[in-house]
């Protein structure tokens, strides 16, 4: 077995030398979330054009939310709504809601997310206005499948 030889010390450090917090970002702040600018600049960015591309191909919608969170995207509201968005203009596309019904959407967000974050994402839902009406859909079509 190796012996690991402990650092040598000057002769003027103190034998527990005091930490201080050091903050990464201007003004003392250590509230922000490193990953917003990443959110921001990279991956939205690059999944909106996936499901441009998507889109384009007509993917199924519930396919394409498990191919996300297999490549490692994880299943944040911002993500979700994004998601959301591309249902409906599958729905567009296709020409009716035969393709995504209001049901086969809810069986698909509960097999991905927990069922705790349904109201959440709900909410955030209503607060977009092209997703507002789909909220309410949702909504009853969850209130049906309890």
């Amino acid at each position: 077995m190796a012996e690991i030889q402990s650092q040598s010390q000057l002769p003027d450090m103190v034998e527990k030398a005091a930490t201080t917090l050091r903050y990464l970002r201007v003004g003392d702040d250590n509230n922000e979330e490193r990953g917003a600018i990443m959110d921001k600049w990279i991956n939205v960015p690059a999944l909106k054009w996936a499901l441009k591309l998507s889109l384009r191909r007509s993917e199924d919608p519930a396919k394409l939310l498990q191919t996300f969170y297999q490549r490692g995207f994880t299943l944040k509201e911002e993500y979700m709504l994004l998601w959301l968005e591309y249902v409906l203009s599958y729905r567009t596309k296709l020409g009716s809601d035969w393709w995504a019904t209001d049901a086969y959407i809810i069986k698909t967000l509960k097999e991905t997310i927990p069922d705790i974050e349904l109201p959440k994402l709900f909410q955030a839902m209503e607060k977009n206005d092209n997703l507002r009406h789909f909220a309410e859909a949702l909504k009853k079509e969850a209130a049906k499948s309890v």
